[in-house]
């Protein structure tokens, strides 16, 4: 599905949000089971893992472009094009 910048903005910014309350700084530990051998993996969430996620190409670094998500001063500006 396609989106204009305008509504992929507002998405963003909220997934966002949702991000920083729900997995940032947090850490998981996934078992699984592939066919008889079983392992483990951990699975951390910074601030700056989150703009990989959205699939946006930009100059900002990570941490910029979270940061002006979380404090709601990210523009379309700020980005060129979705992946």
């Amino acid at each position: 599905m396609k989106y204009d910048k305008k509504k992929a903005l507002e998405i963003i910014v909220e997934t966002a949000k949702q991000y920083d309350k729900w997995l940032k700084s947090n850490h998981f530990l996934i078992f699984y089971q592939k066919g008889k051998e079983q392992d483990c993996v951990e699975v951390g969430f910074r601030d700056l893992n989150f703009l990989h996620l959205t699939g946006i190409k930009t100059k900002l670094s990570a941490q910029r472009f979270f940061s002006l998500c979380i404090d709601g001063k990210l523009s379309s500006k700020c980005w060129f094009q979705i992946w």
